[in-house]
């Protein structure tokens, strides 16, 4: 299998570690600044051929999979374009950044032969995976979400697309804490509705979006949820679960607690990047690579990974009253 890499910052190394791991060649690479992508390659992939351009690499490539690892503002465009050309695609998280965004999509992938799938890996992990088998069947009393890390100002200076609107969506909710939103819909299910308020406490002239949010959302299995930037330095984020038969169920970082005792999450898998990124990485690369190889459909298409998203518009459309999702 050959693979494909479009932008090659932060989150890229993690692709290309994780592809050298595999034994996929990365035969193309494609970004603007071309001295960076130079250096990339000679860490990662010598053998590949550059471009500036991203359509002419989509068009041109031979990949198998073609990952999009770019700022989000750039993800409609470029997995509209490679969908058409019925290519298969990675793309990095968000999907898309509005409502528009996301059915132009939905229409490409519909129409095309190409493979669609969204890096929300933290589906994967250990914990993520044995609390979605002991809850499943079972009645929720109530569950709680929260992330609450740091970002300070050179965090948003170092790039022009970080916490800007236009760019970025948004800041924590769309970019931080979108993994554990979408954990929660996966393991809850997807509500109906949604009672939220964003704000930006600490980063007022850096920043024109929110670094703080609050939200409920309302379904068969209502749940709330808290996302700030703006502790002194990375908390572990939580997941926790009532069940109605008083069953207590935490998922603290890669940890998982039942009634209290913890559970055995041991993960084979390597960690690639930071910690906070689990050890999904691995794992859904590869699922991905053997849905391409064998025809089979995805489990985190655009359809599904859509839903985070829309959950997401929702906190941002809400500013405190109901909306449905």
């Amino acid at each position: 299998m050959k693979a494909c890499i479009i932008g090659l910052g932060n989150i890229a190394t993690v692709h290309a570690c994780v592809l050298n791991e595999q034994q996929i060649e990365i035969v193309d690479v494609c970004d603007v600044n071309v001295e960076n992508a130079k250096a990339f390659m000679e860490k990662y992939c010598p053998n590949a051929k550059l471009y500036t351009d991203y359509k002419e690499c989509i068009y041109k490539t031979t990949a198998d999979v073609i990952h999009i690892t770019t700022p989000h503002y750039l993800h409609k465009d470029m997995t509209v374009y490679a969908l058409k050309l019925n290519k298969n695609v990675l793309c990095e998280k968000p999907l898309c950044i509005s409502y528009e965004q996301l059915d132009e999509i939905l229409t490409a992938e519909k129409s095309s032969k190409g493979k669609l799938g969204v890096c929300q890996q933290n589906r994967f992990n250990e914990a993520s995976i044995l609390l979605k088998k002991a809850i499943d069947g079972q009645k929720i009393k109530s569950a709680y979400g929260n992330l609450d890390w740091y970002r300070g100002e050179n965090y948003y200076t170092s790039s022009d697309w970080r916490g800007r609107k236009d760019k970025e969506g948004g800041s924590v909710m769309i970019n931080q804490a979108l993994h554990t939103l979408d954990i929660m819909q996966w393991l809850l299910g997807m509500p109906e509705f949604c009672v939220a308020e964003t704000c930006n406490l600490m980063h007022k002239g850096v920043i024109d979006t929110e670094d703080t949010a609050t939200a409920v959302f309302l379904g068969e299995n209502s749940f709330h949820f808290y996302a700030s930037l703006n502790a002194r330095t990375d908390h572990p984020i939580n997941v926790s679960i009532e069940m109605e038969n008083g069953d207590k169920y935490l998922m603290s970082g890669n940890d998982l607690f039942f009634n209290g005792q913890k559970q055995d999450t041991t993960c084979y898998a390597k960690m690639y990047g930071k910690s906070c990124y689990g050890s999904g990485h691995f794992k859904i690369l590869q699922n991905f690579y053997n849905c391409v190889k064998m025809n089979k459909k995805f489990e985190i298409d655009g359809e599904e990974a859509g839903k985070v998203v829309k959950l997401i518009l929702a906190v941002y459309k809400s500013k405190g009253e109901k909306v449905k999702v």
